[in-house]
Formats: C-alpha cells, sequence, structure tokens
C-alpha cells in the first residue's frame, strides 16, 4: 500500500484522482460511505508534508460497536474522497482505523491495532502509519497517532536501519488507542504490549542514499536515541544521550547518517545480552551501551578469540579494579558481568540517619532469625512466630524460616492458618499452595524439597537487600532463607524475597519491611469504637516509610578495552550509566495490597516521576536485575488463589479477586460480618503479634471525632469525644486498572492525598471486603471494594 509525501495540493489532487468501482453489499448488509471531511488530517507533518489518500488501495477498519468492518477509499472526482463498505448492524456511533487491521478490536473507543518492529524500507516516504477516527454521522476527520523518525541516509552499502530509545522505551507492538470524540483532543495511545526498537530495510537490498522514514510512538526519550546501520560491510552507530521527544503527528529528523561500517571480523567479537539489549561487538567499533544508574547484575557475555588481555578504564582514561565496578569483569570465552550501582547522596530523614548509625547485626555464618528475633514493641511474643512480613531495624545478616506465613505460633504449628474447621461452602480449608495443593504442614520443605532457590523479587530502596539470596538447606524443618542488609546502603524501605522450584516458579515470598521508626511509634494505640470496644492499632500503616529528600545518583562510565593475543586486534566498547535524581518523598508513603493478598505492590506518596511508559505517580522499584521500574504490571490472574501466590509482583486485573471464600484474610468467616475478631491466616500480610483489622475497629472514627482538619489524611481521637491519644490516617490513595483485556497493563495510582481508603480483614461479600474510608467530606465503615483495588494496611495487635 504506498503512501505519498507531497508538498503541493495540486500535486495532492493528482495523485488522488484514480476512483474505486462502486463495492457490492453482500446479503443482509447495511451498505454505508463516510466521507472524509479533511484530506489532508489523516496525518499531518511539520514542514508542510500531507499524505494523501489513494482510491481504490487504502482500506480503513469502521467499528460499529465490536463489529470490525473492512471500507475502501473512493474518490468523488472533485477533490472529495469517500470510504465505501458494508457493516453488519447499524450504530449511532461510530470509529475507524487507517490503515484496515482484520485484527483490530474496539471497545467504545478503546481501540487495539499495531504498530509492526520491522518496517519497509521506501525512499522518501514511509510504510507504515496509525490513524484514528471518530463520528456521529456520515463524516470522519483522522488523526495520526505516530511520529515519523526521518533517517536521512549517507552511508555506503547499508541494508537495514534500526532506531531505539535508550532507556528501553516501548515504541512498537500491540497498542491501545483512547479516541476522543472531540476535534480538538489528540488520540492517546498506549503500548501494552511493546518492542524497544523499530528496523526498516529492502528486503535484504542495499539502501539507496537519501531520506527514509520509520513508524513509532511518540515518547520522550530520557536517555536520548541510538540508530544502528548494517550491511554486508558492518555496523555504525550513531546515539545521543540529551533528552529527545518524539511529538505525535511530527518528524524526528536523526540528522545526516554519514558514517563508516566497521567491519564484522568474525574471528574476534564480544557478544553481550542482558534480557533486554543485545548485540556484539567487533574490532574497530566504537560502541557505547547505556544502563541506568542503578547498575545490572546479569550482563551474559561471550567472547570468541583464542586468547586475550581485558582493561578496565574510568570516563578520564584511568586504569581501575573491574572488582569496583563489574565484579569478575571479562574472562574466559564466555560469563556474566555484574555492573554495580552508581554513588548516591541525599534521601536523608531521621529514620535514616537511626538506621545508618546502628551496628550491623548477625554475621553470613550466623545470621539473626527474624521468626525467633526480639518482637515488635507491645506484642509480647515468645517463641518462634513466623509471618509474611519480618520486620528489620539494623543493617545486618538475617534469615526467615521456609514456612507457609503465619503457620506457626508461639513455636507449634498453627493450624487453624492453613486448616480452619470449615462450616460452609465459602470457607477455604486447607489453604492452598502455589500449585493449588492443601497444606498439611507449617514447612514448605517439609517432605520434599520443593523449593530449591531464593531471589529478591523487588526492592523500593537501591541496594536495600544485597543481590544474593539464599536458600539453604538444613533438612525440611530447618531450611532457611538468608539474606543481606549491607550498612554502606541501608535506609528505609520494604522488598519482597522469594523461595522459588526447580523450574524458576514463586512457591511462597514474604515482605521484609525495613524501617528505623522508635519503639514508641512502632507501639500500638489503643482505640475505642462506637460500641465502647477496644482494639490496639499500629501508629503506623503496614510498610511505612518517612518523608526523606532527593536522591542524587552519579553519572558513571567503564570502558572495557579486549586486546586479543598474536593478532594485536582490540575490541573497545563503553558501558555508560547515566545519572539520575530522583524526587524527594514529600509525605512518606507505604506499601499497598489487593484484598486477599499476601504479597505488597510499591506504594507512592504522589510525586509525579517520569518513566520510560509515561507518567506515573509511583515510587520507583528495583526487579531482582536492578531494573529501576515505576509501573506496576498487571495481568488476569482471574480467581485463582494458586497464581496470586506465584506472581507476587503481578496486579490481578480481575476485580472479584479469588470470588470463591470469605475467610482469606479471616479464618473463621464463613459469611459476611462486622463483629467479633480476625483470625490471622496463612495469607495474612502482618507481621508476627498483628493481623488484618476488623471493620469495628474503626467505627469510632468520624469527622466530629477528628483533631483538626482533613490535610493529605485525618487524624482521629482514640477515645470519644475527642480524649485519649490521636492516631493519623494518610491519604494514600488506591491503584486500580479500568482494563481488564490486557496481560500488559500497568496498575495506576490514584486519590493520593485526597482519598484514606484502608483494607480490613473482613469481606463483605465474595466479591469485596469491607474498609475504611474517608475523604475531605465524610468518613465510613459501611461500604465494600472491589477485591481487585490496592488499599494499604492499618495492622491490629492479635486478639
Amino acid at each position: 500500500m504506498k503512501r505519498y509525501l507531497i508538498i503541493l495540493a495540486a500535486a495532492l489532487l493528482a495523485a488522488a484522482s484514480c476512483e474505486k468501482a462502486p463495492l457490492e453489499a453482500p446479503e443482509g448488509g447495511i451498505r454505508m460511505r463516510f466521507r472524509i471531511s479533511d484530506i489532508d488530517s489523516k496525518a499531518y507533518l511539520t514542514d508542510g508534508y500531507k499524505i494523501c489518500w489513494e482510491a481504490g488501495k487504502d482500506e480503513v477498519s469502521i467499528f460499529s460497536k465490536t463489529d470490525n468492518n473492512r471500507f475502501t477509499a473512493t474518490s468523488g472526482g472533485d477533490g472529495t474522497f469517500w470510504l465505501e463498505g458494508t457493516i453488519a448492524t447499524a450504530s449511532t456511533a461510530y470509529y475507524a482505523l487507517y490503515p484496515y487491521d482484520a485484527f483490530a478490536t474496539n471497545s467504545t473507543g478503546f481501540i487495539t491495532t499495531v504498530i509492526p518492529v520491522y518496517q519497509k524500507a521506501i525512499p522518501n516516504q514511509f510504510s507504515n502509519i496509525v490513524a484514528v477516527g471518530y463520528s456521529k454521522g456520515t463524516e470522519f476527520k483522522f488523526k495520526n497517532c505516530v511520529t515519523l523518525v526521518e533517517l536521512n541516509l549517507q552511508t555506503d552499502g547499508v541494508k537495514t536501519i534500526s532506531f531505539r530509545g535508550n532507556n528501553d522505551e516501548l515504541i512498537a507492538g500491540t497498542l491501545r488507542i483512547n479516541i476522543p470524540s472531540k476535534d480538538e483532543d489528540a488520540p492517546v495511545t498506549t503500548v501494552i504490549s511493546g518492542e524497544k526498537e523499530v528496523t526498516i530495510s529492502d528486503g535484504g537490498s542495499v539502501l539507496a542514499k537519501g531520506k527514509y522514514y520509520l513508524a513509532i510512538i511518540p515518547h520522550t526519550f530520557s536517555k536520548g536515541v541510538t540508530v544502528t546501520l548494517e550491511g554486508d560491510g558492518g555496523v555504525a552507530r550513531k546515539f545521543t544521550t540529551n533528552p529527545v521527544t518524539a511529538n505525535r503527528s511530527k518528524r524526528l529528523a536523526t540528522g545526516e547518517l554519514n558514517l563508516s561500517l566497521v567491519p564484522k571480523d568474525q574471528s574476534f567479537s564480544f557478544t553481550f545480552d542482558d534480557g533486554n539489549q543485545y548485540g556484539v561487538v567487533y574490532p574497530g567499533e566504537k560502541r557505547t551501551i547505556i544502563y541506568s544508574y542503578s547498575g545490572h547484575n546479569s550482563i551474559s557475555y561471550a567472547v570468541k578469540s583464542a586468547g586475550y588481555t581485558a582493561e578496565y578504564f574510568d570516563g578520564a582514561g584511568n586504569p581501575v579494579d573491574a572488582s569496583a565496578w563489574l565484579g569478575a569483569g571479562v574472562y574466559g570465552s564466555e560469563g556474566t558481568l555484574d555492573l554495580k550501582p552508581t554513588a548516591v547522596s541525599g534521601g536523608s530523614s531521621d529514620n535514616n540517619a537511626r538506621l545508618q548509625s546502628a551496628a550491623e547485626r548477625g554475621s553470613e555464618a550466623n545470621p539473626v532469625n527474624l521468626a525467633t528475633d526480639t518482637p515488635l514493641p507491645g506484642t509480647n511474643l515468645s517463641g518462634t512466630n513466623t509471618a509474611n512480613c519480618y520486620v528489620v531495624r539494623a543493617p545486618g545478616w538475617y534469615s526467615i524460616p521456609l514456612v507457609y506465613g503465619n503457620a506457626i505460633k508461639g513455636g507449634a504449628a498453627n493450624t487453624v492458618a492453613y486448616a480452619p474447621t470449615a462450616t460452609t461452602a465459602a470457607m477455604l480449608s486447607p489453604f492452598v499452595d502455589a500449585y493449588g495443593n492443601g497444606i498439611s504442614s507449617p514447612y514448605i520443605n517439609g517432605s520434599a524439597d520443593i523449593a530449591v532457590n531464593a531471589r529478591i523479587e523487588w526492592q523500593d530502596a537501591l541496594g536495600l537487600i544485597a543481590d544474593e539470596v539464599v536458600l539453604e538447606k538444613h533438612g525440611g524443618a530447618g531450611d532457611k532463607i538468608v539474606f543481606h542488609i549491607p550498612q554502606a546502603t541501608v535506609r528505609e524501605g520494604n522488598a519482597v524475597i522469594s523461595a522459588t522450584d526447580a523450574n524458576g516458579v514463586v512457591v511462597w515470598s514474604w515482605h521484609i519491611w525495613v524501617t528505623g521508626a522508635d519503639d514508641a511509634t512502632l507501639s500500638p494505640v489503643s482505640v475505642t469504637n462506637k460500641n465502647s470496644e477496644d482494639y490496639a492499632l499500629m501508629r503506623i500503616n503496614l510498610g511505612w516509610v518517612e518523608p526523606y529528600d532527593a536522591l542524587s545518583y552519579e553519572s558513571r562510565s567503564t570502558t572495557i578495552k579486549l586486546t586479543e593475543h598474536g593478532s594485536g586486534k582490540v575490541i573497545e566498547f563503553t558501558l555508560l550509566q547515566m545519572g539520575e535524581t530522583l524526587p524527594a518523598n514529600q509525605n512518606g508513603y507505604c506499601t499497598f495490597w489487593q484484598w486477599g493478598r499476601k504479597d505488597p505492590f510499591a506504594g507512592s506518596d504522589g510525586t509525579e516521576v517520569t518513566d520510560a511508559r509515561g507518567d506515573f505517580r509511583k515510587k520507583v522499584w528495583y526487579t531482582t536485575e536492578r531494573r529501576d521500574t515505576i509501573g506496576t504490571r498487571a495481568a488476569l490472574l482471574d480467581n485463582y488463589i494458586p497464581a496470586f501466590i506465584s506472581h507476587p509482583a503481578t496486579y490481578n486485573s480481575t476485580s472479584s479477586g479469588d470470588k470463591k471464600y470469605y475467610n482469606t484474610w479471616n479464618a473463621n468467616q464463613g459469611k459476611s460480618i462486622t463483629t467479633g475478631p480476625i483470625v490471622k491466616t496463612i495469607y495474612d500480610p502482618c507481621p508476627a503479634g498483628y493481623s488484618l483489622p476488623p471493620i469495628a475497629a474503626f467505627t469510632g472514627f468520624t469527622t466530629a471525632n477528628a483533631s483538626g482538619t482533613f490535610g493529605w489524611g485525618w487524624t482521629f481521637w482514640t477515645k470519644p469525644n475527642k480524649t485519649g491519644d490521636t492516631i493519623y490516617f494518610p491519604a494514600t490513595g488506591s491503584m486500580s486498572t479500568s482494563n481488564n483485556t490486557s496481560t500488559s497493563v500497568y496498575g495506576s495510582l490514584r486519590n493520593i492525598g485526597t482519598q484514606c481508603s484502608y483494607w480490613t480483614g473482613n469481606a463483605k461479600d465474595l466479591s469485596s471486603g469491607y474498609y475504611f474510608s474517608g475523604s475531605a467530606a465524610s468518613v465510613s465503615t459501611a461500604y465494600g471494594a472491589n477485591r481487585q483495588y490496592v488499599y494499604p494496611i492499618r495492622p491490629a495487635a492479635e486478639q
């Protein structure tokens, strides 16, 4: 399907003079014709570039409700253009997608389609574009959804040209486009399953010099872009580390590509692969590979050579010790590089200062067992008490037993937590593991080696937990996970550590909450509800981190020089880590949970942070590979509890959660209730001595019994008539997503600073849980929320 880039309107009309013969309507269909109200609106680029319609060739998807109907462009002969075709059923509104995509779908103006990662190279033209339109009548005005990257090729022998952002931005793949109903509004395009690089070629032929175009999703490339030229003669790259913005419906010019292809010397080469970036470096090539300040602990490599010597240099060309930058460095024919995080400053707070001055506890050979460690103030525990959340208050070496959550209490099996007496079909018993099997023992490796490895799923403070997390085997009940919180990088934060089976499936996971809070802050406070019943609530939210100032990470580069023995050939490339300033945590933040699940999600204090995928009011967190991340990945985990366990970092976009049981957070609950104590289960996310609070614990909190007015949350008196102590509930908001059709969308945060929403352990029905809510206007304990929602938790001392 040919697209012409032209400047003069006369040329536009001449190119569009061919009219297609009328289409025959199939039996039972409704014949329709839509006028294209502005023939220049399909796409309009800067410098007068316009894209005309080709009668009889251009085809469009027009959606009547969810039906995808194929329409063809025709010319009216007077400069007008029409779209003609047949629909199965009429509608009051129609949505259009250019070009026609038989696999595209529509859901009330949200169209899903594709921008390919491999596009055809046509001199002075382009082969791919996406435009959309909305109509309540018989006219469409199309709006472009992409950016055209202009590539001015002046290099001989090139067969492919590739474009990518340096911060792993998703620029092509499956798109979700929100089509506006107003002419003045622009479409919003989101990549829901994407690729980071787009390549153009002409079937393996050498490309003539001149301008070429490729289509990408509009983006701001925060760390610049890279253009790669390849041909039989070799490879060449042009890159910038400065921010680059690709605006919708405009061109992004990369400048003249007048480069020399470096020959591919197959006898000596360096291949790298970190899961996102893959490439080969050859002798003579000047290559810069860009990484984040957070580093990367798994850059696999292979060197093709009979033997070589490796040397390392800093950004000023001074020799450096490889271990300070890259772990073991490059040696042998293959291995793994561990690119360390860059130096950091800032992040000051009273709690962080308390942690950093605390003496390191335990040792690698004798770690502190958190299940028998000093309990939290006010809990009065003794013996072994396991949990899904362990609280750490100093740097050091720690261990946790390989036990299902809260399955051991006071040194004995806490049977009610995993095998309560079931009195209704809506009560789960026994509770299930990651495979859907009933749990009959506290120990994960009680009778079989189920868990064989351990890892960090995520952490929201870089270097909070050292990379190596070890699962030690001591014979079933004695198996444990050992981890290290280094004194050099300790600060408040949260992490999730998991145990995995031989196939890498998560069999269980645990929340590690590192806090510098003092004993007074961690001690519970007694609150009295409207029925004069007393409950002891934690003074801060589970996973709370107090405000701290901005964090600044330095930029750094490491140059690696490989010299082959005998031939003297040299491979030289640079690993560049871009600096970053993370915004201050202005109001404090905490972790969030979906109702009935045991594992937390990273929170936010409401500060806007820009990521490759867009703007998120979400705190930066780090995967096990040290990739810095903002959006929370969502998936359709459906109503399946084993999937919740095996995907601890994945938001379940199924609105009703498990939709089967009342008792996942309250072991003995078999129907909707708001009274009685919470009986802790193995899915309860609270530390030892605490559980989910009952909804009744909040009924004494009213606007009439508040201390002051609403200000990023409510402060309430703990006793009636404005007496007793005070307790603060910050408006940490919530997380949700309206998209339950994609397996690759991101959970979004909302109502931060304006809404208090706190889960309780009581189910309202099989699809929702009771929660405490408050805004500037009102406070309520009467309602339930879908189990899909993600709220914070204020733990209560076990009754």
